[in-house]
Parts: structure tokens; C-alpha cells; sequence
């Protein structure tokens, strides 16, 4: 990368447009983004546009890179204890980021990060877990420390311990792609639990009718 460029456009993209753009919409993502794989696209699509649409007065930001489509996965053991990861393309330099992580349910709503990161005295690079949180209106990024690249699925079972608690994840447990139905079953799991049942019904009935007749 050019010296000239102090900031990579994957940085500003996953460190700084997402989160702030994920905060600001908190209620309406996990009400209407998150609960639907294309809208899920959508919001990611925009905060790009948003990225390259700012990098373009700032030339001390690395150019952007249109992304068509978002690799996404649901990543957990039970309903009360998933995620949903985002692959990031381009990363490549320390502070980059290579997947973002969201708790499937809004009680639990954090944005965390994989991260590459660097030992300045030894040249070693590795990964880290991060996570942006909101503080006083702005964003705050916390170390959670290294990620063990090889041991399979690390950082889905880091985020999921620190989201939920100890109980950890095997590296047995199922990674699914993202998919409507997945989704709408998470949700109705989590209305049912925080008693809105008519929210729940209508998510399980939208499930049959995919599954029984493929209404989407």
C-alpha cells in the first residue's frame, strides 16, 4: 500500500462505518436487517457506499473495493446461543479486519471483530478478537486478546463464549449459510422467550409456508 494512504479502506470500512452505522440503527437493525439474509446484503451494501462515498474527499484513506456479495454464516450450538459472521474481503495489513460477528438476539447486541494485528519488537503478525462498543456517542475499540488460528472455528467460539458465558461450543457444533428460514427461526425462538407470542407464530408460520410450500 502507498505510504501515502495512513488509513486502509478495510479499516475504515469494518472499524469505523459499521459500527457507527450498526449503533445508530440498533432497534431497526435487529427488528428488520438481521432478521432477513437479503436485508442483511442491503446494510452492508449501504455502509460500503457510505465508505467509498467519504474515502473519495479523504485521499489519506486507501481507495475502496465494491464488494457484490457478502459471505455470511449462522454459527451456534442452540437458538439462545448463535451469531451471524460476515466474511470481509482485502484484508491484508495489521488493523484489518477479516470477519465481523453479531448476536443473533437484540438483548445481546455487540459488534466484534477478528482482526490482524502485529508484535512491532518481533515483526509477528496474528489475529485478535475486537469489539467496538458505544461510549458517550462515540465508539470504543476493546482487545480481547490473540485467536488461536489453529483451532478450528476460534474466533465463532470466542465470541460466543464472551457474548453468552463459559459454556463453550465443540468443533463439532453445525456452521450454516445464512438462509431466511435459519433466521426466521431464531427469531421466533427469541420473541417466544421474551413473550411476544404473536410475533413467534408469525415467525414459524412463515417458516411452514417456506418449507411446506416455498412462499418466500
Amino acid at each position: 500500500m502507498p505510504s501515502r494512504y495512513q488509513t486502509t479502506f478495510n479499516y475504515f470500512f469494518t472499524h469505523r462505518i459499521i459500527p457507527r452505522m450498526f449503533f445508530a440503527n440498533l432497534d431497526a437493525f435487529y427488528e428488520n436487517v438481521i432478521t432477513n439474509p437479503d436485508n442483511m446484503q442491503l446494510f452492508l451494501q449501504k455502509c460500503m457506499e457510505c465508505a467509498i462515498d467519504i474515502q473519495e474527499n479523504h485521499p489519506d484513506i486507501e481507495p475502496g473495493f465494491p464488494v457484490n456479495n457478502f459471505s455470511m454464516k449462522i454459527y451456534g450450538k442452540t437458538i439462545e446461543r448463535s451469531i451471524i459472521t460476515v466474511a470481509i474481503p482485502n484484508s491484508k495489513k495489521p488493523l484489518d479486519c477479516n470477519t465481523i460477528a453479531f448476536p443473533c438476539n437484540r438483548e445481546n447486541a455487540r459488534y466484534i471483530t477478528s482482526e490482524l494485528s502485529f508484535d512491532p519488537s518481533t515483526g509477528e503478525t496474528f489475529k485478535i478478537m475486537g469489539e467496538w462498543k458505544l461510549d458517550g456517542g462515540n465508539t470504543k475499540h476493546f482487545n480481547y486478546g490473540r485467536i488461536d488460528i489453529h483451532k478450528k472455528d476460534s474466533f465463532q467460539l470466542g465470541v460466543i463464549k464472551l457474548v453468552y458465558g463459559k459454556e463453550q461450543l465443540t468443533q463439532t457444533e453445525k456452521t450454516e449459510d445464512l438462509d431466511k428460514v435459519n433466521i426466521l427461526e431464531i427469531v421466533g425462538w427469541s420473541c417466544f422467550r421474551n413473550g411476544n407470542l404473536k410475533e413467534a407464530l408469525d415467525c414459524f408460520n412463515k417458516v411452514l409456508e417456506i418449507e411446506e410450500f416455498g412462499i418466500k
